[in-house]
């Protein structure tokens, strides 16, 4: 998945970072990596960027002593973006993606905003006319999707949408809850190098920023690079825990300090327990609509009668968006023959699907079909539709795809 690959990218953008500053020559090589990634995941086009100017201006000092290699990695890093950077320039449909998920592009915030400016119009508020714009709503929506990133109840507790996270549960284990501040707080006031703790800080704050901008935040994969951070708190608050503890343990006359770190124990090995079940077991039962379950069982019946009909019309529109990826996989569509006919619309969020077969992907409208023809989709929007009809249901019992003639 890409934001894997930029997790990964970012990391070692960074490691190679902090060893140029002592070997110059690994400069140019970081700059290359940190380049490469804006061309991996939407998120990245914000913070890789971000981040080596934020390293650059920490370690400016240092830098400056190998000009030359700092001047070079500079020019590797514009050299590796250029092609995005003319893509972007020069093709309308290049930042489609980014524009759907942009918070500025929220009808909802500007008419909350308008609604506002009439009612201080009307009472003559001025501060409400200053602060009531739609600038300042977009404003605070942004901080306010930033600060999500950092809501405990998200990390630990309810997670966002059920693709990023287990039912039930989290991100983090709650068990690490303790470990977590404990580590931030040794971090903070850690003897090192000011520089080296700004350059750990300022990756762990900047992460958020590109998803500040988009809807539905907080948004675990928009931040993923969060990942090893969090760890790396929890890693100093558990080892600073077990020092603690062991040299203890000792000293203390009662049993305190062992019945309370069995019980934390049976704690953490119930949570992780608890996670195993929910992610390997559960998650099929509660989440299956959400992985799009009933597709690979829709397809294949419908395989098997397509051919009696004038046309096969399969919804194209949530949740059931990009539905032709699914039957040119299980179909195992040959790819030069759909490359023949045109292949699929690039360079846009929502472009439309080139049919294949006798098949098509569109919002479904059974009104409007002539000749005998075979519908692909919810159930609420073929219950009109009664004849030959074949439903596919979730483990639990919902309806996942029907299939209906007309």
């Amino acid at each position: 998945f890409e934001s894997n690959v930029g997790l990964t990218l970012n990391l070692l953008a960074f490691l190679l970072f902090m060893k140029g500053l002592k070997k110059p020559w690994i400069l140019p090589v970081s700059f290359f990596v940190a380049a490469l990634n804006i061309h991996m995941y939407q998120s990245e086009r914000v913070f890789s960027p971000l981040l080596m100017i934020f390293l650059s201006l920490i370690f400016y000092k240092k830098l400056r002593e190998s000009k030359k290699w700092f001047l070079f990695s500079i020019l590797t890093a514009v050299i590796v973006a250029l092609p995005l950077g003319i893509y972007i320039l020069t093709n309308n449909n290049a930042l489609l993606r980014a524009i759907g998920v942009s918070v500025f592009s929220s009808q909802e915030l500007v008419a909350r905003s308008s609604k506002k400016l009439v009612l201080d119009n009307a009472s003559g508020n001025f501060i409400g006319k200053v602060l009531d714009n739609r600038r300042a709503e977009f404003g605070k929506a942004v901080v306010s999707g930033y600060i999500s990133h950092f809501d405990l109840n998200w990390l630990f507790i309810s997670g966002d949408i059920a693709r990023h996270h287990a039912p039930y549960m989290g991100l983090l284990y709650i068990f690490e809850l303790p470990f977590l501040l404990i580590g931030i707080y040794i971090l903070l006031f850690l003897k090192m190098d000011l520089r080296k703790k700004l350059a750990f800080f300022g990756y762990f704050l900047l992460v958020p920023v590109p998803a500040s901008i988009t809807s539905g935040v907080p948004h675990a994969v928009r931040t993923l690079n969060f990942e090893w951070t969090w760890e790396l708190f929890i890693a100093f608050g558990l080892i600073a825990t077990v020092i603690f503890i062991f040299n203890q343990i000792p000293k203390a006359k009662s049993y305190f300090f062992k019945l309370l770190a069995i019980i934390y124990l049976l704690f953490a090995v119930i949570n992780i327990s608890y996670y195993l079940n929910q992610y390997f077991v559960q998650l099929n039962y509660y989440d299956a609509a959400d992985w799009l379950y009933g597709y690979k069982q829709a397809i294949s019946y419908v395989d098997k009668i397509h051919t009696n009909y004038d046309k096969v019309v399969v919804e194209n529109e949530v949740p059931f968006d990009q539905s032709y990826m699914f039957f040119l996989f299980y179909l195992k569509v040959d790819p030069a023959y759909y490359q023949s006919i045109g292949g699929t619309a690039s360079g846009g969020f929502k472009e439309k699907h080139k049919g294949f077969f006798n098949y098509t992907f569109e919002h479904l409208n059974s009104q409007n079909a002539q000749g005998k023809v075979l519908f692909m989709g919810k159930a609420s929007d073929l219950n009109t539709l009664q004849k030959n009809k074949k439903i596919i249901y979730n483990p639990d019992g919902t309806p996942a795809v029907i299939v209906v003639e007309k």
